[in-house]
């Protein structure tokens, strides 16, 4: 199981990939939007649970 921490930085080296290809393809597309849903997704569960983001590592 991923921890918030690797989750978040998956979709930050993700979307660095893609800031940087001349032409990603709609699959490298889909993947980071999974990517940041993922990550939004726990974020928003932390807040509910209120629990502390440096807590989450």
């Amino acid at each position: 199981m991923k921890t918030f921490m690797q989750v978040k930085q998956e979709w930050s080296h993700k979307t660095s990939m893609v800031e940087r290809s001349v032409d990603p393809s709609e699959e490298v597309m889909v993947d980071i939007r999974l990517a940041k849903m993922k990550y939004l997704f726990l974020l928003k569960e932390a807040k509910h649970r209120n629990i502390s983001i440096n807590r989450m590592s």
